[in-house]
Parts: structure tokens; C-alpha cells; sequence
């Protein structure tokens, strides 16, 4: 009789030592699966908006632009400092240019009548604001929007 319990202790014992064993490798997978979860929504951002890795990107950040009548679309734009590459469109009724203005720095498009795109490539490396402007052939502002380089 005591051998028969003494076998069921040790199976019982060494099913609890495998189980144990289980559960400590199943929590450091789960770790690790949550670690690497963490990193991948680290890495592509979450919400809606433009997030920046840290550090400066290799490639600039493309904006799409539209100039509509009365509106900049978007209005706001928050980016950490770097190369900016703005995909501009003119959708409004009549002619106009984009303008970048702030920090001592000005960039614009040419003239661009309706239907029309350009590229603006700027680098902003300097926080703070900038004015984003649709400005027509004589310079008078149609349209406002801000910039905002914010270090991460």
C-alpha cells in the first residue's frame, strides 16, 4: 500500500513540477508576445494624426495638401523637426500658392491654377510655429493654417 501511494505522490508531484514548468514557459512567452506587441505599436503609432519616431527620419514626412476656397485641408499639421515634403493640390476655384513661413524660414509654390499640384520640401529643425498659408498671385492670405515642430 505505501508503494502505491508513494507512485501516485511521485506522479502526482511530477505532474505538478511539468505544470509548473508549463506555466513558467506559457508566462515568458506571454511576455514576450506583449513585448513584442508594445514595440510594434510603438513603432507604427496609434490614433489618428501623424506620430514621428524618434530621432531623424531618413526620408522626409509627405503631407497631402489641399488648397480649397477659404481652407487649408489640413489646417494643422504637428511633426517633430525634420524634412517635410508637402504634396500640394490646388482645389479651389482660382489661383494660389502655398506658402511655409515661421523661425526665418519662408517656402512657397509657384502660382498653381485650379486642378493643379507642386512639391514643397522644406526642413523644419527649429520648434515652434509656422504660418501654412494659400496666398493668391498678389500675396493676399485666402487661407490659414499652422505648423507645429514639437521636439519627442
Amino acid at each position: 500500500m505505501d508503494v502505491r501511494i508513494a507512485a501516485r505522490a511521485s506522479v502526482a508531484s511530477g505532474a505538478r513540477r511539468r505544470g509548473r514548468a508549463l506555466l513558467a514557459g506559457g508566462s515568458i512567452a506571454a511576455l514576450t508576445l506583449l513585448a513584442l506587441l508594445v514595440t510594434l505599436i510603438d513603432a507604427t503609432g496609434t490614433g489618428h494624426g501623424i506620430r514621428m519616431p524618434l530621432g531623424r527620419p531618413r526620408r522626409p514626412v509627405v503631407i497631402d495638401m489641399r488648397l480649397v476656397d477659404g481652407a487649408l485641408d489640413p489646417s494643422l499639421v504637428l511633426l517633430a523637426p525634420g524634412a517635410v515634403r508637402f504634396s500640394v493640390r490646388n482645389d479651389g476655384s482660382g489661383p494660389r500658392r502655398f506658402v511655409v513661413a515661421g523661425s526665418g524660414l519662408r517656402g512657397e509654390t509657384d502660382t498653381l491654377p485650379p486642378g493643379a499640384t507642386a512639391i514643397l520640401e522644406i526642413t523644419l529643425a527649429t520648434p515652434g510655429r509656422y504660418a501654412l498659408e494659400a496666398a493668391s498671385p498678389s500675396g493676399e492670405t485666402l487661407a490659414a493654417g499652422t505648423l507645429e515642430i514639437r521636439r519627442p
